[in-house]
């Protein structure tokens, strides 16, 4: 996929406007994510637009956030964050994503040939998001 087909402004430290992506359908069967998985979905609010985002909480966990009450993310939904969270557009302020939306995991860039390699699952922006998980969703 293309990264001129998605919003990148928040994955910016991630990812460039340049760059390629493979993008794994896989977890969509059963809907396995991990918590740092980035994934492309659809906007809530425009479902032509897609977003790429990372995954900082999954069904049953709690967020806490200062600008926000403690949150409980439902089940059939995850909480997702941008990892440039000053100009991100993520479940801060669109809340917990359904996931339904996610159209896949992006797994490798693949273009240009300098970036080619695995995407990292795990990112700082998680350390900025205080998570509280159930037991039996513990990484």
């Amino acid at each position: 996929m293309a990264a001129q087909g998605l919003l990148w402004s928040s994955a910016k430290k991630c990812f460039t406007a340049d760059d390629y992506v493979l993008v794994e359908k896989f977890c969509l069967d059963k809907y396995k994510f991990s918590r740092g998985d980035v994934v492309v979905f659809r906007s809530p609010s425009n479902y032509k637009e897609k977003n790429v985002k990372r995954i900082a909480a999954l069904a049953g966990d709690w967020i806490h956030l200062p600008s926000l009450d403690t949150v409980r993310i439902p089940e059939g939904h995850c909480w997702v964050v941008g990892d440039n969270a000053a100009c991100s557009v993520d479940s801060r302020s669109l809340g917990p994503i359904p996931l339904g939306l996610i159209c896949g995991r992006i797994t490798h860039v693949v273009w240009p040939p300098q970036r080619l390699g695995r995407v990292d699952g795990k990112n700082n922006i998680l350390a900025e998001v205080q998570v509280d998980m159930l037991e039996e969703h513990r990484d």
